[in-house]
């Protein structure tokens, strides 16, 4: 019977929710203490100025498929990367165009960001890091004239949704997204977590 569910959940009938949050100015570096020796932060517009020993490790983090950082990049997206002494702890991007979910898209002006896909390795969890590179992020945004600033995460990812508040982010609306046969798509917006 688990398999069967499992089955229908994956590939006839998936659900997934978001929460969206928008970046209200309170907080700055002095409000997040990080728990790591020598964290930094870098923007990166284009894949070619990403080293290329980086980018390995970008792909071997298996949150990638092949190809999907040259696709983003495509889009006119721009990543983010946080390091702790030149390792990389995480990484997020900030899309500037658009950001689609299911059968809809949130087509953004030209003064807004949306930073999605953020990942924080395991080993660099529960340290703050992800708070304090989205901060880093949002004040490399508020630089280039970007007042809006958005973020999404799964609604059941809860140390994410912890880490984005604490970087100064207020719930906006959720969003359902439903396929059925990976074919028919719904996507539902609301005001209510």
């Amino acid at each position: 019977m688990n398999y069967f569910l499992s089955f229908f959940k994956r590939f006839i009938f998936k659900i997934n929710s978001y929460l969206i949050y928008t970046y209200k100015p309170a907080k700055n570096f002095a409000d997040i203490e990080v728990n790591v020796q020598n964290p930094h932060f870098k923007m990166y517009n284009s894949k070619t100025e990403i080293e290329p020993n980086v980018l390995k490790e970008l792909y071997s983090t298996e949150t990638f498929e092949k190809g999907e950082i040259e696709k983003l990049y495509t889009d006119g997206n721009k990543m983010f990367i946080i390091y702790d002494n030149n390792n990389i702890a995480g990484y997020g991007w900030v899309a500037f165009k658009e950001r689609v979910f299911g059968s809809k898209t949130i087509t953004l002006n030209k003064d807004s960001g949306f930073i999605f896909k953020c990942y924080t390795l395991p080993d660099c969890r529960q340290k703050n890091i992800y708070s304090w590179g989205l901060i880093n992020t949002v004040h490399f945004l508020r630089r280039i004239n970007i007042s809006h600033i958005y973020i999404d995460a799964n609604k059941t990812n809860y140390p994410s949704l912890k880490g984005i508040e604490r970087a100064g982010f207020e719930f906006s609306k959720a969003i359902t997204t439903c396929k059925l046969f990976k074919v028919f798509n719904w996507t539902f917006f609301n005001d209510k977590e």
